[in-house]
């Protein structure tokens, strides 16, 4: 009797032994890689907003596309500083339903007025991978009125990324990944105009239109502005006076 108990007692420590092991060796057990120093673990996306995954799911259906000039390797100027995302070529997605939005902008900035966008206006910028093969990241910016934001001057912040054509989008850093937002709102608070750099851009293809200069053509996926609507352009660019800002 005394033989079968030790025996049975070697058993089970021997199970418990094993099954130790084996949680060790789980826990040791290196992470997949997923490109760029970022692991499986740190690009769960679990946490990131809804309405940032919206934004990465609708961006092409959106009627602004802008082309925006390849980013220099070095830079002097904050507003040219989007080599932080790559150096393949890139294109900014903006929301707005108002065709003329940035001519609003650009009549706030004549009249010296404060530029501060509305709550939901999203901007989403598709950069390509260094050889221009396909679309590598995609960073979003989404202005909220959450009280949670406010340190970020209302911006929330994430940039998706893959590592070939085929591969599916991770949230690699921003707002509710483990790399946080801090490193974007530090960039972006440096921006001109409420924090987004590219408004300098689009307000300089815009005056560039307006002195008939050859520029980027916009990608719409709505209807054209009628001649008559383009003349609106053309005398909301040259005013002076601010208006409302619109809503998205």
């Amino acid at each position: 009797m005394l033989k079968f108990q030790i025996a049975l007692i070697l058993i089970l420590f021997a199970c418990v032994t094993f099954i130790s092991c084996e949680r060790v060796a789980n826990i040791l057990e290196p992470t997949a890689h997923v490109g760029d120093g970022m692991t499986s673990e740190d690009t769960m996306d679990v946490m990131v907003d809804p309405a940032m995954a919206e934004a990465l799911a609708t961006y092409k259906s959106w009627r602004y596309g802008q082309p925006l000039p390849t980013p220099p390797a070095t830079f002097t100027e904050p507003k040219d500083s989007g080599s932080a995302h790559g150096l393949g070529g890139r294109t900014v997605y903006i929301n707005a339903t108002d065709h003329r939005f940035y001519f609003t902008v650009l009549n706030l900035i004549d009249a010296g007025a404060p530029v501060v966008f509305p709550s939901g206006h999203t901007l989403v910028k598709e950069i390509m991978d260094d050889t221009n093969t396909f679309v590598w990241r995609v960073a979003i910016m989404r202005k909220t009125d959450d009280p949670m934001y406010a340190d970020h001057n209302g911006w929330m912040y994430v940039q998706y990324q893959r590592d070939s054509e085929t591969d599916e989008f991770v949230a690699a850093a921003g707002d509710g990944t483990e790399r946080g937002s801090m490193g974007c709102h530090g960039c972006h608070a440096k921006a001109k105009y409420d924090s987004v750099f590219v408004t300098e851009l689009l307000l300089e293809l815009g005056r560039a239109r307006l002195r008939g200069e050859q520029v980027p053509p916009t990608q719409t996926t709505e209807t054209e502005p009628t001649p008559e609507e383009d003349a609106d352009d053309a005398t909301d660019g040259e005013a002076s006076n601010a208006e409302a800002m619109p809503e998205n």
